[in-house]
């Protein structure tokens, strides 16, 4: 059978999915405001936030506005 041939040799249709990864060399960045933890590494995108002074949702601690250079694709 044909599909069984495919899969014994290690190189069927599984092994293809893998291979569909860009290099680094091709990924897309952006600086993205961001509110970063003053305590932890906490950090969550600007359109995301709600408050006009957030907390943390992990340690409660204040947050502050950055820039944060981010793989958007």
């Amino acid at each position: 059978m044909i599909l069984h041939g495919l899969f014994e040799s290690g190189r069927g249709l599984l092994m293809n999915f893998n291979n569909r990864r860009k290099p680094p060399s091709e990924y897309v960045y952006d600086d993205i405001v961001v509110w970063q933890c003053s305590e932890c590494n906490c950090w969550s995108r600007n359109e995301f936030v709600h408050d006009d002074k957030p907390l943390c949702p992990m340690c409660k601690s204040k947050m502050r506005q950055q820039v944060k250079n981010i793989r958007i694709e």
